[in-house]
């Protein structure tokens, strides 16, 4: 997965979305990150993507690839969501981005599309390897020597204890756990700061969510066996105060590769224009 053409990437999440020009899996220049705006109406949604294109095409560009989460028909470029970019449900985005920008768009898995970056940052090794990220959600990928698996991309919907996986293990989730501990509603951010020094109820939040997220891959990865699973994702920034719940959930209930903390600090970008790059002109 390498090559020279030139695209412009957006990793679109529920609470930014960055963009780049990436060449040859090289990112050019600094990546740009804004708010995600993701509760505003469709057109100003549109809009906003479009003009984060603009300020980054150039005449050697030669499509736009978007990364986006599910639920959304990556084909079809047509969005199911409705817990995020709820004005997006429906929408044929595709064709509004090729309108309004000259450039053909090809839409990829967000989670796929970190996957392949992580793949690329460990050196491509070959064989099985599971990718999580966490952020305001959770997404999954499992490749084979780089290339994305079908049937690996639906961590988040799986049921987990009382509703879904992702309800525990996300950003909302996290929350509201250490909100019920201490009565404080705080971001992940300062959650991370309280228990880097000892808060009790931030130590006790993120241990929950550590273990929690350890379960849930060793069972939705249980029959791929992946030899490593790497993670990434802004959560991780909190990685010492959960890897070791994170680890011992895992292990006991069965997980046997390795758990990494990715250190690519935009794999989602690098995946994105490699899965764009691989695909037949």
């Amino acid at each position: 997965m390498t090559g020279g053409r030139t695209f412009v990437v957006l990793d679109v999440g529920g609470t930014t979305v960055t963009v780049a020009r990436v060449s040859a899996c090289r990112i050019d220049g600094d990546p740009t990150t804004v708010s995600s705006r993701q509760s505003e109406p469709a057109a100003a949604i549109v809009g906003h993507f479009v003009s984060l294109i603009a300020d980054v095409v150039t005449n050697e560009t030669s499509s736009v690839v978007v990364a986006m989460p599910d639920p959304f028909d990556f084909e079809a470029g047509v969005s199911h969501m409705e817990h995020k970019f709820a004005a997006l449900r429906g929408v044929d985005l595709g064709a509004e981005l090729r309108a309004r920008t000259g450039l053909e768009p090809f839409f990829v898995h967000d989670a796929a599309a970190a996957a392949v970056g992580m793949w690329v940052e460990q050196g491509r090794p070959v064989g099985n390897v599971g990718a999580v990220t966490l952020g305001t959600g959770v997404g999954s990928a499992l490749l084979i020597d780089g290339v994305p698996q079908p049937g690996h991309d639906d961590l988040w919907a799986t049921p987990y204890l009382d509703g879904t996986f992702e309800d525990v293990v996300s950003t909302r989730g996290l929350r509201a756990d250490h909100a019920a501990r201490s009565t404080d509603d705080v971001n992940v951010a300062e959650i991370a700061v309280r228990a880097s020094h000892g808060d009790e109820s931030a130590v006790a939040a993120l241990h929950w969510y550590g273990h929690h997220l350890g379960v849930g891959m060793a069972r939705y990865f249980h029959m791929a066996a992946p030899d490593v699973i790497a993670l990434s994702g802004g959560i991780t920034g909190a990685w010492p105060q959960f890897v070791e719940p994170m680890t011992a959930s895992y292990v006991d209930h069965g997980g046997t590769g390795r758990l990494v903390r990715s250190t690519a600090e935009y794999p989602a970008l690098i995946g994105a224009a490699a899965l764009a790059e691989a695909r037949p002109v």
